[in-house]
């Protein structure tokens, strides 16, 4: 449950909202003056679980509690100073203790466990901090399973190390690809939408789609094509689509229902569409090693089949129902939108390009960024100002989905390390008599989380799974 987020509060979120990004921009354009695994995804973390702390109430009934809001604050010290500990101590870690944990590092080790489990209830809800939790479970009690299952279990002192002071745990790969890749194109969107060119898609959907039967549907499909095309964000589709187009299709004659139906279908096809894309490509390019050019070529024909297969059932739809298009008089010609807003594709040109140049992901978002704001300045309207530049960074209205999306996804991703089934998981083999084991680095199962208030709620199930093959007696030794 979400609080309302006013007077002292709210200005706490928007300043450390506000550095966190910066920081994070900074990084991906110039780097990090000390180049270490610590600082990259600690400092990460550290800013997620604060303002998820502080974004995020206990429950319902807590909303609005002060005793439950200083609670919270000593949360979201008490994780920074795990945070910290693990980002000055990892160094000294791997020169001499690896499987040799202190007590200081089990101690703050079970201190972050429970924590990310309790952001993760917040953000997620129930479900998956039980899964964390029965998983975590799984790996302790490994010699009473069943056989198919059974192994030779870990001690928990093992349990807490692995999750909390490696970097196959907490502080893994996934932690990594969020706060180098999906980070600087979270700030990409926000800049986005407050220079204007969300507004500029959808004026050049209506223009183009309106005069077609469903045209407001369509208009909405092409619009999140466009917008999801330099976002790579269902969530940002929806906010900055859906307040336009539901009300135009309620009044062309959809359903309520069916005009949130094709908003968050189309919205979802924005994470898929080429050149920026969804969290999950860049987790696979990260997990795969695949570079990230090669996956947006794979992914533009199924990206475009699933916007013209959207198109064709709305516009058949519409033909049978005999719903018209958008009004005549709220229709706009091409000409003038184009003219007033041409250089906003030429973001998708720029990002294309540095894509083909062979920039890093982290410097193509943040010269896309960089191009978007000189674009910004051809308009007076959609000129950045000193007063516009810092409402980018702070502003509630807009930039809530982001803050959202940092705290939930980074402490989930966090949490779901801890469910992996001890060193391996057996399978049987019947065929060849023997079992197939899967590594503990090499399982894991992600759920990508992009949350709306009311506007869309989309969850993918990435699921990587690398099987090796061995005899039962080569696998396992706690």
């Amino acid at each position: 449950m979400k609080r309302e987020l006013s007077g002292g509060l709210a200005l706490a979120v928007r300043i450390i909202a506000s550095v966190f990004a910066l920081i994070y921009l900074y990084i991906s354009g110039f780097g990090i003056p000390v180049k270490t695994t610590e600082l990259t995804r600690g400092l990460f973390i550290l800013f997620v679980y604060v303002l998820g702390f502080l974004i995020y109430a206990p429950g319902k009934k807590l909303a609005g509690s002060k005793k439950a809001l200083a609670a919270d604050v000593c949360l979201a010290a008490l994780s920074s100073a795990c945070v910290l500990y693990w980002i000055f101590q990892y160094a000294e870690y791997c020169r001499s203790r690896v499987s040799n944990p202190n007590t200081l590092d089990i101690v703050f080790g079970s201190i972050f466990i429970l924590l990310s489990l309790e952001i993760v209830r917040r953000a997620m809800g129930k479900t998956l901090p039980l899964l964390g939790t029965v998983f975590m479970l799984l790996c302790y009690l490994g010699p009473y399973l069943p056989s198919i299952l059974t192994h030779k279990g870990f001690k928990i002192s093992r349990i807490v190390e692995f999750c909390f002071m490696t970097t196959e745990g907490i502080m893994g790969s996934v932690t990594s690809t969020f706060a180098t890749y999906v980070m600087p194109f979270l700030i990409f969107g926000v800049f986005l939408q407050m220079s204007g060119g969300g507004d500029f898609f959808v004026d050049l959907s209506k223009a183009v789609c309106g005069k077609f039967p469903g045209g407001a549907a369509l208009m909405a499909i092409w619009c999140c094509c466009l917008f999801g095309m330099i976002s790579g964000s269902p969530i940002a589709c929806a906010m900055t689509v859906g307040a336009f187009v539901i009300p135009m299709m309620t009044k062309a004659g959809y359903t309520k229902e069916m005009a949130g139906a094709i908003t968050a279908s189309a919205s979802t096809g924005g994470q898929f569409m080429p050149p920026v894309m969804g969290a999950g490509a860049f987790l696979l390019a990260t997990l795969t090693e695949t570079p990230y050019s090669q996956i947006i070529v794979m992914a533009a024909v199924p990206a475009l089949l699933y916007y013209l297969s959207l198109t064709t059932q709305v516009y058949f739809s519409a033909r049978r129902d005999n719903l018209a298009g958008v009004p005549k008089e709220e229709q706009l010609p091409l000409g003038k939108v184009m003219k007033e807003g041409w250089y906003y594709l030429l973001v998708l040109v720029a990002c294309t390009y540095f894509i083909v140049k062979g920039y890093s992901i982290p410097k193509m978002a943040f010269w896309s960024t960089v191009f978007l704001f000189v674009c910004s300045m051809f308009r007076k309207e959609t000129r950045f100002t000193p007063g516009t530049f810092i409402d980018t960074w702070r502003r509630e209205e807009r930039a809530r989905w982001w803050w959202e999306h940092c705290g939930g996804i980074g402490g989930y991703y966090g949490m779901h390390h801890l469910v992996r089934h001890g060193r391996y998981l057996l399978l049987p083999d019947f065929e060849n008599r023997r079992r197939l084991f899967v590594p503990d680095h090499c399982t894991d199962c992600r759920i990508g989380y992009d949350s709306g208030d009311g506007t869309a709620h989309n969850s993918q199930l990435y699921s990587t799974v690398y099987i090796g093959c061995a005899d039962a007696d080569h696998a396992g030794n706690g």
